[in-house]
C-alpha cells in the first residue's frame, strides 16, 4: 500500500501546492519508472524489454518536466523539454508494440491489420485536428511547427500501439490498470497538442492530470503479479467486442471525417481522407482474405479434433492415446509427435501441457507436443483442446485399468486364499504373512516362525532369498512331506517389501517317482530285484574279491500252473521269494530273473563255504511244503552255485552258475551243484543252438538217420523211425535237446517241415520188390501239434512227395497229449487219421500212463518205453503181459522200444508184443545203410 499512497499524495500535492508542481510531477514519473523496474526484476516477465522501454519513455517525459521547471520564465518554445517530450514517444510506442504484440507474428496477422487500420484512422484524425492546424498556424515558427508535427505523429504512433494492448485489456489485470493510464495519457496529450496549437496552454491545468495518472498507473501495473502474463497466449482468445470496435474504427473514421468536413464548408482535406480510406480498404481486404484462411484453418483444426475424439474414444492404453493425438495433430503439423509422461516423470523438450482429469480433477501427467515451435504456438488453443480430450481418455483408461487391476487383485486374492499351494512373505527371516493353506501343510500357525525351522533343506543349510524349484522336506506327525520351494526377493518392491516363498506339496509325485524307480528295478509279483538290477548288482559284486552267484529254478513249476492256475503259481513264487530273502543277508541281493528262475548275488563272500551253506539252506527251505489258499503244495528248487575269489567278468560267473544249475537239474530235482571245470555248456543254451540249427539246415549238416522196426518173431522189417542228427563241429546234441532248442528259438515249424519232407522223400528208397511195403515213422513235437497249420503242413508234404498216407506214422509222446487241456490236438490227429496216416503214442509208461486216450479211434500204435524193459522182474513181466493183452484186445498195434537183449525179445514174444526196435537189431543208420539193411535177410535172434 506504500506505493499507491505515495503516488496519490504526490498527485494531490501537484495541484494543491503550485510551487511544488514540477517536483511532484517529476517524482511521480521517476517513482512510476522505478516501480516498473522493480516489477520487472520481481516478476521476471519475458516482455521485460517492453516494460523497460515504457519506463524509459516515462523517465524522458519526467526529465523534460524537470528541465521545464528549472528553466522557469527563461524558457522558450520549443526548447529542450519539448525535444524530450517528442523523443519519449519513440520508447513509449515501441514498448506498447512489444507488450501488445502476439507471441509470434504468424499467430494473429488479423490483429496486426486491425491495429494498422486503427493507426491509419488515428493518423487521419490527428492530421486533420492537430497536424494540419499546426502547419497552418501563424504564431508558430518553422522549427516549432516541426516539433508540434513530430509530437502529433508520435501521439498517433502511441495511440495505434495502445490498440494492441487494448484488445486484451480485459484478460489481464495489469493490462487493465495500464490501459486506464494510457487513456489518461492520450487524452491529456491530445488536449496539450490542441492547446499548444491554439497557443492557450498553461502548466498545471486540469488536462495535465493525465500525465501523473499515467506515470503512477504504469508503475502500479508493473508491480502486479499478472504483469508477467501479458505475454501469455490470451491473444489467441481475443475479445470479439474489442476486435469489432477496431474494425469499425478503421472503416468508419474516414467517412465520418469526410462527412464532418463536408458539413462545415468546402472540403480541404479530401486528398488525405481519400488516401487514408484507400489504405484502410486495402487493409480490410487483406483482413478478409486472412479471415477466410483462418476459417479454413479452423475447419481443419475442428476436423483434427473430431478425428482425435473418435480415436480417443476407442483407445484402451496410453500408446493408443498417443497414436490418436499424433494422427490428429499431423493433419495440422505433418512432422509433429506426441508423448505422454507420468506425474513426476521426466518431461522431454517440446510444448508441455498439463493433463488433468477425474472428479475431483487430479494430475495425470503431461502431454508433450514436439514440432516447429512457431506453428505449435499458433495452434495452442487446438493443442489445449487435444490435451483436454487426451486427459479425458487417459482418465477413462486409467479408471478402467484400476477397475481391472482391482478385479485381478480380487481374482488373485481368491486364488491365493483357495490355492493348495502355500505362499509366505518373510521380512528379515520372519514369516509375516501366510495363506490359509499353510496351516493345512504344517498343521500349525506359521506367522512369526522361520522358514528354516519349518522346511528342511538338503545338506542342512538355510534357504537363500532366491530359490528356483528346489525340493525340501516338511516333517509332520512322524512322516516326511516333500515340498517344491520357490523363493523371490521382492524387498525392493514397495507393494511386497519382503521375500516371497511358494511351497507346493509334491509328496505324491515323490512317492510316484520312487515307485516308478522301484518298479523299474524290481519284479512286480515278488518284489525282488528284476534282471536289470540283478546284472547291476553282479557287476558291482565282482569288483570286490569274493563274489558268489546262485541260480535257482523252481522244479515242476509249469505243472503247478497247469494244475492249479496262474494265481496259485504267482503266490508260490511270492512265498519262495520270501523264503529266499530270509536266508540271505542285508548285503546280498535276490532277484527274479525268469518265469520260475531266481538269482542271488552274495557280496563280499570270500569264503566259498559260506556260499555253499547258503545254497544248502535255500535247497532245504524251498523243499518244505508251502500252504497257498488252504492247499499244501510240495515243490523243490534246483540250484547252481558259482564262486570266484578274484574275477571281474560277471558274464563268466553267470555262465558258470548256469552250467551248475543245468548239472543240478540233470542230476535230479531239489538239489544244488557248484560249478567245476569239467561241466560243459548245457544244451538249453538255445540261442547258440538256434544259430547252429540255422547254419546246419543251410549247409546240409542236419541229417536224418533211420532205426528199423522189426517183427519180433520173423525178424522182418516193418518200418523205420526217422531220427534227427546234427553233424557240425559243435558238441554232440541228442534229438530231444535239438527239438527243445528249436521250440524255444521259433525254428520248430521250419525244422518239423524239413524232417517230414526229408523222411517222405526217402520213403521210396525203402520200398523193395517182393517185399511188403515199409513205412516211415516221424516224431511230432508238442509245439508242432499246437500249430493251427499242422494238418495243412502234413497234407502239403504228402502231396508234394506223392507218398501213400498209409506208409506215414506220426509219433506223439503221451505227455504232449496229457499237457494239452484242449481238444485241438486230437482234432488234428483225427483229421490225419481219416486221411490214412497212422498215429502212434510214443514213450508209453514214462508219463501218467492214462488209458483214456487209448479210446481215441485215431490211435493205431502204442510204443512201450524202454524203461519197462530195464528190469525184467516177474512183476515187470506180468505188467508187460497185461499191457500187451489190453492193447491186443482193443486192436491197437504195439512196438517195444529199447530191445537190447535176446531175453527181452523173448519176454516180449511171450507177452504177445509183435514188434520191437533197439540195438539188438540195429542202431540208427544213414539212408544208404538203411537201404542195405532192408535188402539183407530177416533178422533172427542173435544175428
Amino acid at each position: 500500500m506504500l506505493y499507491p499512497t505515495v503516488m496519490i499524495g504526490l498527485i494531490i500535492a501537484y495541484y494543491l501546492i503550485p510551487p511544488f508542481q514540477t517536483t511532484a510531477l517529476v517524482l511521480v514519473g521517476l517513482g512510476g519508472a522505478s516501480a516498473i523496474l522493480i516489477g520487472v526484476r520481481r516478476h521476471r516477465t519475458d516482455r521485460w524489454l517492453a516494460w523497460v522501454l515504457l519506463a524509459a519513455g516515462i523517465v524522458m517525459i519526467s526529465l523534460g518536466e524537470a528541465v521545464y521547471g528549472i528553466q522557469g520564465d527563461a524558457r522558450s518554445f520549443p526548447g529542450a523539454p519539448e525535444l524530450l517530450f517528442v523523443a519519449a514517444y519513440v520508447p513509449l510506442a515501441l514498448g506498447l508494440i512489444l507488450m501488445g504484440r502476439p507471441r509470434t507474428l504468424s499467430s494473429d496477422l488479423m490483429l496486426i491489420l486491425d491495429t494498422i487500420a486503427v493507426g491509419l484512422a488515428a493518423t487521419l484524425v490527428v492530421w486533420i485536428t492537430l497536424v494540419r492546424p499546426a502547419v497552418l498556424s501563424l504564431h508558430l515558427s518553422g522549427y516549432a511547427k516541426y516539433i508540434v508535427i513530430a509530437g502529433n505523429v508520435g501521439y498517433a504512433a502511441v495511440l495505434a500501439s495502445a490498440a494492441l494492448v487494448a484488445v486484451a485489456w480485459r484478460a489481464n489485470a495489469a493490462l487493465r490498470v495500464l490501459g486506464v493510464g494510457l487513456v489518461a495519457f492520450l487524452i491529456a496529450d491530445y488536449v496539450y497538442g490542441t492547446e499548444i496549437i491554439a497557443g492557450t496552454w498553461t502548466p498545471g491545468g486540469l488536462a495535465d492530470l493525465g500525465f501523473p495518472i499515467f506515470f503512477a498507473l504504469s508503475g502500479a501495473a508493473a508491480l502486479m503479479p499478472s504483469m508477467s502474463e501479458v505475454a501469455s497466449r490470451t491473444h489467441a482468445r481475443n475479445m470479439l467486442g474489442a476486435r469489432l470496435v477496431m474494425v469499425a474504427i478503421g472503416l468508419l473514421v474516414a467517412p465520418t471525417v469526410l462527412l464532418v468536413a463536408a458539413t462545415s464548408g468546402p472540403v480541404t482535406t479530401g486528398l488525405a481522407i481519400a488516401l487514408t480510406a484507400v489504405a484502410i480498404g486495402i487493409v480490410m481486404i487483406t483482413r478478409i482474405y486472412l479471415s477466410a484462411r483462418a476459417y479454413q484453418q479452423k475447419a481443419l483444426r475442428e476436423s483434427s479434433l473430431r478425428m482425435a475424439s473418435r480415436a480417443l474414444m476407442l483407445a484402451t492404453d496410453r500408446r493408443q492415446i498417443e497414436a490418436g493425438v499424433t494422427a490428429a495433430l499431423r493433419q495440422l503439423v505433418p512432422t509433429a509427435t506426441v508423448a505422454i509422461t507420468e506425474p513426476g516423470g521426466p518431461v522431454p523438450e517440446g510444448l508441455a501441457l498439463k493433463l488433468q482429469g477425474g472428479e475431483p480433477p487430479c494430475a495425470l501427467g503431461k502431454i508433450v507436443f514436439r514440432g516447429p515451435t512457431a506453428r505449435l504456438d499458433e495452434l495452442t488453443p487446438t493443442l489445449q483442446a487435444l490435451a483436454d480430450q487426451a486427459a479425458s481418455a487417459y482418465s477413462r483408461v486409467r479408471t478402467v485399468e484400476e477397475l481391472a487391476a482391482e478385479q485381478r487383485e480380487q481374482y488373485f486374492r481368491t486364488l491365493v486364499q483357495t490355492s493348495t499351494d502355500v505362499t509366505l512373505i518373510s521380512r528379515q527371516g520372519v514369516i509375516e504373512y501366510a495363506t490359509p493353506s499353510a496351516h493345512v501343510l504344517f498343521g500349525l500357525e506359521v506367522v512369526g516362525a522361520n522358514l528354516d525351522d519349518l522346511v528342511a533343506r538338503r545338506g542342512g543349510a538355510g534357504w537363500p532369498d532366491t530359490v528356483e524349484a528346489e525340493e525340501g522336506e516338511v516333517h509332520r506327525d512322524g512322516r516326511s512331506l516333500a515340498v517344491l520351494v520357490h523363493r523371490r526377493d521382492l524387498a525392493s518392491d514397495p507393494t511386497v517389501a519382503g521375500v516371497v516363498t511358494t511351497l507346493r506339496d509334491v509328496t505324491a509325485e515323490r512317492d510316484l517317482r520312487r515307485d516308478l524307480a522301484h518298479q523299474a528295478s524290481h519284479d512286480v509279483i515278488t518284489g525282488l530285484g528284476n534282471p536289470r538290477l540283478f546284472r547291476h548288482a553282479l557287476a558291482e559284486a565282482v569288483r570286490t574279491p569274493g563274489a558268489a552267484v546262485l541260480l535257482l529254478d523252481i522244479d515242476d513249476f509249469k505243472l503247478v500252473n497247469d494244475t492249479y492256475g496262474h494265481p496259485i503259481g504267482d503266490q508260490l513264487l511270492v512265498a519262495s521269494a520270501r523264503r529266499i530273502e530270509s536266508v540271505i543277508g542285508p548285503a546280498d541281493l535276490a532277484a527274479r530273473i525268469g518265469g520260475d528262475e531266481f538269482g542271488v548275488v552274495l557280496g563280499d563272500c570270500t569264503d566259498v563255504g559260506v556260499a555253499r551253506d547258503v545254497a544248502q539252506r535255500l535247497a532245504d527251505l524251498l523243499a518244505e511244503q508251502i500252504e497257498v489258499e488252504d492247499m499244501v503244495i510240495e515243490c523243490r528248487a534246483s540250484i547252481g552255485l558259482a564262486h570266484a575269489a578274484n574275477t571281474e567278468d560277471d558274464s563268466l560267473l553267470m555262465r558258470q552258475a548256469d552250467m551248475a544249475l543245468y548239472a543240478a537239474k540233470s542230476g535230479g530235482k531239489g538239489r544244488w551243484r557248484q560249478y567245476d571245470g569239467e561241466m560243459s555248456i548245457p544244451a538249453r543254451n538255445h540261442a547258440e543252438v538256434g544259430r547252429r540249427l540255422r547254419s546246419a539246415m543251410a549247409s546240409g549238416e542236419l541229417i536224418l538217420v533211420y532205426q528199423p522196426i522189426v517183427d519180433l518173431v520173423t525178424g522182418e522189417t516193418a518200418g523205420l523211425e526217422a531220427l534227427l542228427r546234427l553233424e557240425d563241429d559243435g558238441d554232440h546234441m541228442p534229438p530231444p535237446q535239438i527239438i527243445a532248442a528249436a521250440e524255444s528259438t521259433g525254428l520248430i515249424g521250419q525244422l518239423g517241415e524239413w524232417i517230414l519232407d526229408r523222411a517222405l522223400a526217402d520213403l521210396p528208397s525203402f520200398q523193395l520188390p517182393d517185399r511188403d511195403p515199409c513205412y516211415v515213422s516221424v516224431n511230432v513235437s508238442a509245439r508242432q501239434l499246437r500249430r493251427s497249420d499242422f494238418t495243412a503242413t502234413v497234407r502239403r508234404a504228402l502231396k508234394s512227395s506223392r507218398a501213400d498216407p498209409r506208409l506215414l506214422v506220426l509219433e506223439v509222446t503221451e505227455n504232449i497229449l496229457i499237457e494239452n487241456d484242449d481238444e485241438r490236438p486230437w482234432a488234428y490227429l483225427d483229421e490225419l487219421h481219416e486221411l490214412g496216416v497212422r498215429i502212434a503214442i510214443d514213450d508209453y509208461g514214462t508219463g501218467y500212463a492214462s488209458l483214456g486216450y487209448l479210446r481215441q479211434d485215431s490211435v493205431d500204435i502204442v510204443k512201450i518205453d524202454r524203461s519197462m524193459l530195464s528190469d525184467l522182474t516177474p512183476r515187470a513181466k506180468r505188467l508187460i503181459e497185461g499191457v500187451s493183452a489190453t492193447l491186443r484186445r482193443i486192436g491197437v498195434d504195439q512196438i517195444a522200444e529199447g530191445v537190447e537183449t535176446d531175453h527181452a525179445r523173448a519176454v516180449l514174444v511171450d507177452a504177445g508184443c509183435p514188434y520191437g526196435q533197439g540195438f539188438l537189431f540195429s542202431p540208427p543208420m544213414p539212408l544208404d545203410e538203411a537201404v542195405r539193411w532192408l535188402r539183407s535177410p530177416a533178422v533172427t535172434a542173435g544175428s
